[in-house]
């Protein structure tokens, strides 16, 4: 829409002023209730667009419709299915320095309280979209009005780029194997996947033109459209390249190739199509007779990217060889080698739109080459420097040791330090190549030129994701839209990008790290960069913890919420009290217990916490008296992987990686029993409440129950499966020994029933055996099998957690419960929250639990580990007022 500017009649000003002040969030719940969300979006910009035209239009007013209008793309989703959820859950989330929550303050009343985690200010995300799985590709449309994502749940999916709202979901259910694609006038759209299928669209309409199963063998690396929009092309795996005609699907040729084809790019004029192999061959062809025109040969390891410039003259390759070849179009000729600027394999070549340049991307640099010139290299941005300044930028104990660090030992922590997964750049660039965008886990780097150095700016936008699968840029700059494996896509204004690396420092030091939670909801620890804080019930600091000098800190309560451990790692430093065991009341956050033992592998504290027991490299598993110092007992031990007391501190029970459970009697120092479960690790471990009973987890996903302790047999009560796998994390028994909940690390929650029969069966003498091997087998009184005492046993049919007849409950994985099983609440895959049965509220993806373990409730306080702020406390006590009091539940 165009305005012309013009001066502002005075009563309409009023009119608008007012509006904004009192009445713009009710306006929004209206329209919300006509089903009118779309039209909301789109007259809060066009209105926003009209009012920057007047400069003496109050500040306040288009702040404003700001606001709203970013309170409304962010909380689309929920307010469109309920105009309740304005005030329900899209205000109380709203920054807390904006206009929009000073003037209706009001509306607060009731609502959930958000005690901390609240971004002060908006940030450049201005619309997050809940795909619901991990997103492969993003495309923007020529027109940059729709949004084209991948996956291998929902296939290709539509999205309107102005509100986020759902076109059209498209399918195929597979994995994606080349990134999604539209043509270049827009109207069809292609995908293809690893299975060889080929698809292809009518963008306008959703209606399939292709869909060929029979494609391709082996999974398709690259599909393109030509520049005339009628012919797709599509290689593959099975060392070919598919020519179609478009608008029939018919194929029109098959370019066959010696090696396994990894890219491919038309040339402007469509007359000629680059492809590049496996095996470093790079080719051209006759797009209207599918002939080979020449094979360029020069890379020694696998093309992994190819382009032609605008003009048609030159074509550039990118491999693994870490060399960028310029090739003449017509003759074949090698005209520029550039050998020597990168460190890693490329990934990708791109021309400038003025033809006078060549853009490289690596794992670690981001590179232009002059073409006018053999042997410049110019790097836009690399990972070294980042590094060392994004490290030097924050107010940390260990900025003064980067700093010292040069530029290559940077770079070698990245390396080293990083899984190699990290090491890939995601990269994006607009249909013309003139910007681009790439991530490195949060860090979202934008730039509008590809002929300058960047490598000095700070990260352009902090994604809510460490793990950002897609990049694309719409063509006019103005968007950039990220697609992570959490399952969303957000959606980036540059215009808020960070400006300087002192508001990257700030982000930073306001993110929260971490967060431990007492048992009983009222104490606190929160890490906000190397600073440990002692939070009380609301989150207000009771205490700043000294002494710890690293973000790697540990954190145990003991069961009555009496006490605390903490401890650290070392890194860079040597100090001694940054690793040392230190033990605190959680009342005043005073320590009460401090030993320095070396490299820490476990921790556990008794329950009512007066002993604490640490297993470190020295060997051992050492037990303390926490009031008054003294060393107890030294276990001797080999690697440890959990640690349980007896809640009556008469034993102590230890797992180990290779299988073995360790029990020790705490009064006499001796060795009870020994279990050899297995070469795999015991993941969990647990006490019944009258100490007589012993439940732990092992590596095949298997529950296993000893019945009495310490001479009764072991019953596995959940058999466990190599092929499939989920090994318990944490497992606890209920208050009165009958139940046991347990958690997986894929976040799967459940709920096992001990029966009574196993007690019966089990209350023999002494004599009849003892839990000194593996051997033997115990019947399941319930399935009235045997279940052979075996770590890949397999004989009970209910070899997987729903069908057991132990099981009491069973939750869906996609859905976060609370870690500690004292509540019903749950984050559910959709960004809902629920208690039980009742929907409460709805949390947009920055919100949401960032792990399977993320989510702590206590009454009606949750505490969230988030994917973008790290921390984040609600006090839902208000809210449930209202509803028990008015049945207002949205």
């Amino acid at each position: 829409m165009t305005f012309l500017r013009a001066t502002v009649n005075e009563d309409l000003m009023k009119i608008l002023v007012t509006f904004s002040q009192k009445s713009i969030l009710y306006w929004v719940e209206t329209l919300s209730l006509l089903g009118a969300m779309d039209v909301v979006i789109t007259m809060l910009r066009d209105a926003i667009s009209w009012l920057k035209l007047f400069p003496t239009f109050p500040d306040d007013t288009l702040t404003l419709f700001k606001d709203t209008y970013r309170l409304a793309l962010m909380f689309f989703d929920p307010i469109s299915q309920s105009s309740l959820h304005v005030y329900h859950s899209a205000l109380p989330l709203t920054p807390t320095n904006t206009l929009l929550r000073k003037y209706f303050q009001a509306e607060l009343t009731g609502k959930f309280v958000v005690m901390d985690g609240l971004h002060p200010d908006w940030d450049g995300c201005v619309r997050a979209i809940d795909v619901g799985d991990l997103v492969h590709s993003v495309a923007f449309s020529p027109t940059d009005s729709v949004i084209a994502s991948a996956s291998a749940k929902h296939g290709a999916q539509l999205w309107n780029t102005t509100t986020g709202a759902n076109i059209v979901s498209l399918g195929p259910p597979q994995k994606p194997s080349a990134p999604i694609c539209f043509s270049p006038s827009g109207a069809r759209m292609a995908l293809a996947f690893e299975s060889g299928l080929v698809a292809v669209w009518d963008a306008s309409t959703a209606q399939p033109l292709i869909n060929n199963k029979e494609s391709h063998r082996e999974p398709v690396t690259s599909v393109n459209f030509s520049p005339n929009n009628t012919t797709l092309a599509s290689a593959s795996r099975d060392k070919s390249i598919q020519l179609w005609e478009v608008e029939t699907g018919e194929t029109l040729h098959r370019l066959q190739h010696e090696d396994p084809v990894l890219c491919q790019a038309f040339s402007v004029n469509g007359r000629m199509i680059v492809s590049g192999c496996q095996g470093g061959l790079c080719s051209t062809w006759d797009v209207e007779t599918g002939q080979l025109l020449r094979k360029l040969r020069g890379h020694n390891e696998s093309v992994n990217s190819v382009a032609i410039s605008g003009d048609g003259l030159f074509i550039a390759s990118g491999s693994d060889d870490k060399a960028v070849r310029v090739w003449d179009s017509k003759t074949g000729v090698c005209v520029r080698t550039y050998a020597k600027g990168h460190k890693k394999g490329i990934t990708d070549v791109r021309f400038t739109p003025d033809n006078t340049r060549v853009v490289s991307v690596c794992p670690k640099y981001v590179g232009s080459w002059l073409l006018s010139s053999r042997k410049s290299f110019d790097v836009l941005w690399s990972a070294n420097d980042y590094i060392k300044k994004a490290t030097s930028s924050l107010p940390m104990w260990y900025t003064k040791a980067f700093k010292l660090i040069p530029s290559r030992l940077a770079g070698y922590f990245h390396d080293v330090d990083m899984p190699e997964e990290s090491l890939h750049l995601t990269v994006g660039f607009s249909s013309d190549s003139s910007s681009v965008a790439f991530s490195l886990q949060k860090a979202i780097i934008y730039s509008t030129s590809l002929a300058r150095s960047i490598h000095n700016n700070p990260p352009s936008f902090n994604s809510s994701s460490a793990d950002n699968t897609a990049l694309a840029v719409s063509s006019d700059g103005s968007q950039v839209a990220s697609g992570n494996a959490q399952g969303s896509i957000e959606l980036w204004d540059p215009s808020l990008a960070l400006k300087n690396w002192t508001e990257y420092s700030d982000y930073y030091q306001m993110k929260i790290q971490f967060i431990r939670s007492s048992p009983d909801g009222n104490r606190h620890i929160s890490a906000r960069l190397a600073d440990l804080f002692l939070l009380g019930p609301r989150a207000e600091v009771i205490k700043k913890l000294s002494g710890f000098e690293t973000g790697d800190t540990g954190c145990l309560y003991s069961a009555d919420s009496s006490k605390y451990a903490c401890w650290g790692d070392v890194v860079l430093n040597s100090n001694d009290d940054a690793t040392a065991l230190r033990v605190y009341k959680c009342s005043t956050g005073d320590r009460i217990f401090r030993v320095v033992v070396g490299k820490i592998q476990q921790v556990a504290v008794s329950t009512d916490g007066t002993l604490v027991g640490c297993a470190h490299d020295k060997g051992v598993l050492e037990v303390w008296d926490v009031s008054s110092g003294h060393s107890l007992h030294k276990f001797p031990c080999e690697a440890v992987w959990c640690i349980y007391f007896a809640p009556d501190n008469s034993k102590i029970a230890f797992g180990t990686p290779n299988g073995k459970v360790h029990l020790w009697d705490l009064r006499t120092g001796d060795s009870l029993a020994v279990i050899e479960h297995g070469a795999d690790k015991i993941t969990c471990i647990a006490f019944s409440p009258d100490s007589n009973h012993l439940a732990y987890g092992y590596g095949d996903g298997s529950l296993h129950v000893w019945f009495p302790l310490p001479t009764g047999l072991r019953h596995t009560v959940i058999p466990g499966s190599k092929e499939s796998a989920d090994p318990l994390a944490h497992i606890l028994f209920s208050s009165d020994g009958t139940t046991i909940n347990c958690r997986t690390f894929e976040g799967t929650f459940y709920t096992v029933k001990v029966p009574a029969e196993l007690f019966e069966t089990n209350s023999k003498s002494d004599d009849e055996s003892a839990p000194s091997s593996s051997s033997g087998s115990v019947q399941c009184d319930i399935c009235k099998l045997t279940v052979e005492e075996s770590p890949s046993s397999t004989d009970c049919p209910n070899n997987s957690i729903a069908p057991n007849p132990h099981v009491e409950f069973t939750s869906d994985k996609t859905n976060v419960r609370d870690v500690m099983f004292r509540s019903d609440y749950e984050v559910r895959h959709d960004g809902w929250v629920y208690d039980g049965d009742r929907r409460i509220l709805w949390l947009p993806p920055p919100f949401r639990p960032s792990a399977p373990y993320a989510l702590k409730a206590y009454n009606d306080k949750l505490t969230i580990m988030t994917n973008a702020s790290g921390g984040l406390f609600i006090d839902l006590a208000p809210m449930d007022y209202i509803y028990r009091k008015h049945d207002l539940a949205p």
